[in-house]
């Protein structure tokens, strides 16, 4: 006789428990994604401008701030041309659902058809940009610089792809490679007398060799092929961000062309020299921040857009946890790490340090909105913001840059005071995000900050002046950096479990691997 078997019913799942744990799942997988490009992306930066700050510190003992200025007015013409010829057609690749080879290519030959009339009209009109800021020796140097530009451009759609598939690791040890190797070899050249040759060496050869090593890691994925329809299709995209990224360059670059034009080539080298250090702040911090960002967003809005609000705020977050410590104490301790870094005749630079620290702040905090407008589809939005900017700027650098190079610094700051908030607001409207909740997020950050310039400033003080200048950097530094450890902690304890949380999942992962 048979046994009946009982089975007890199985309880009913709940959809939005199944909903809560996938989202759970999802974002960690983003923050995880996202927490070790930026680690790598940081490497990469510290690569291509780290290792640059550092050869240029040991040049700066060497070189005077005209040969400074001169290089500085040389390569203003290079990095605007090449900005324009990629078209924004990196970013469009990173951004696209689908990269066919055939794609790629058009966008390569795109971007190369353009570059070379451009490396053309550098030398045709170099002579009138060198009579712009009075010094015809500028313009020996550009011919030098048109083979640059054609790697950089080359390079830079490489760069895109790499970027696409988060593979920051590869570019780290790429830009290492390549930057390390051209500062070496024109580290002998300054050494023994060659000057602004010496300069020009490097970046051509830094860019030859990126080229090289992109070419390495991928192979050569570029056809001789051209689909038109995509070709109008990604311009529709790419065209704003290209106006956007010109006029990004102009709002970084532009303060060097007027300080140039009215205060000469001097001015500009010590005005350069003082960019360099914010730039290294930007370059590692920033645009980090802006190269992780734009591809995680871009797949967080295809994936899983319901959750954008919250990965962005979680990146603001973090965001400013680092950036602004890094310009506040860079900003303090401006007079000892110029005269460790560059010598006691850059002093002149430090008053400069101040508005330029404030501005970098601001400036990079905006790379994480512009991202977001890129991700959601949004680049006309960008374009209008960069084009405010540029506007405000220009008119700011041509009323104060003739009182002085502290006066052009600080229409820097101003700028950055008036423009900024405004693509803040339109983005947080753009997510449904109410200030007030971005700010909360941003409160243990500042107040952690402030407290650590308290410390620091006191901890500067009360040092003697016969205390020497590496002292006077490292112990300010280092009770600032523990008060701000210590503050974030009490402040903002959500901020450092995450932060944890992150270290955590990148160990197991490495521990897996």
């Amino acid at each position: 006789m048979a046994t009946a078997t009982s089975t007890a019913p199985m309880p009913p799942t709940d959809p939005s428990t199944m909903s809560t744990d996938a989202d759970r799942k999802v974002g960690g997988a983003h923050k995880q994604r996202a927490f070790t490009a930026v680690l790598w992306a940081s490497f990469e930066q510290i690569g291509a401008h780290g290792l640059g700050t550092i050869f240029m510190l040991v040049f700066a003992r060497f070189l005077s701030s005209a040969e400074f200025g001169i290089f500085a007015a040389a390569l203003l013409m290079m990095t605007f041309a090449q900005q324009l010829a990629i078209l924004g057609l990196n970013t469009t690749i990173v951004q696209r659902h689908e990269l066919s080879p055939r794609t790629l290519s058009t966008a390569f030959w795109m971007s190369m058809s353009l570059t070379v009339p451009l490396g053309f009209l550098m030398v045709v009109f170099a002579p009138q940009v060198a009579a712009l800021f009075g010094n015809s020796e500028i313009a020996r140097y550009v011919p030098l610089l048109v083979i640059g530009l054609v790697f950089n451009t080359a390079s830079a759609l490489l760069t895109g792809v790499l970027r696409r598939e988060l593979n920051m690791k590869a570019l780290a040890r790429r830009t290492l490679a390549a930057n390390g190797i051209s500062g070496l070899i024109a580290t002998p050249l300054i050494i023994y007398g060659f000057g602004v040759w010496g300069l020009i060496t490097q970046v051509v050869l830094g860019s030859a060799l990126t080229f090289a090593l992109s070419v390495a890691l991928l192979g050569w994925p570029i056809r001789l092929a051209f689909d038109r329809i995509a070709a109008r299709e990604m311009l529709r995209f790419s065209a704003p961000i290209c106006g956007a990224d010109m006029l990004t360059q102009y709002t970084r670059e532009g303060p060097k062309f007027f300080v140039g034009i009215f205060l000469g080539v001097e001015a500009l080298g010590l005005f350069s020299m003082a960019m360099r250090i914010l730039n290294l702040l930007l370059q590692v911090v920033g645009v980090t921040l802006s190269k992780v960002s734009m591809p995680v967003l871009s797949r967080v809005n295809r994936e899983t857009p319901d959750r954008f609000a919250e990965i962005f705020l979680r990146l603001s977050t973090l965001a400013g946890a680092f950036i602004l410590p890094a310009f506040a104490l860079t900003a303090v301790l401006r007079e000892p790490l110029v005269r460790i870094l560059l010598g006691a005749r850059w002093l002149e630079i430090t008053p400069l340090v101040i508005f330029l620290c404030g501005a970098g702040i601001l400036t990079t905090l905006n790379y994480l909105n512009s991202s977001s407008m890129v991700s959601r589809g949004r680049p006309g939005a960008r374009l209008t913001f960069s084009a405010l900017r540029a506007t405000v700027g220009t008119l700011l650098f041509v009323l104060l840059t003739p009182l002085g190079l502290i006066w052009a610094a600080a229409a820097f700051l101003l700028r950055g005071v008036i423009v900024e908030p405004v693509p803040l607001v339109f983005v947080l409207r753009l997510l449904g995000i109410r200030p007030a909740d971005y700010l909360r997020r941003l409160a243990g950050p500042v107040l952690a900050t402030l407290a650590m310039i308290v410390v620091a400033e006191v901890v500067l003080v009360l040092l003697d002046d016969q205390v020497t200048a590496l002292l006077r950097l490292a112990l300010p530094a280092a009770a600032g950096i523990a008060v701000y450890g210590l503050a974030l902690f009490l402040l903002s304890n959500a901020l450092v479990t995450e932060f944890k949380g992150l270290v955590a999942t990148l160990r197991r992962k490495r521990q897996g691997a």
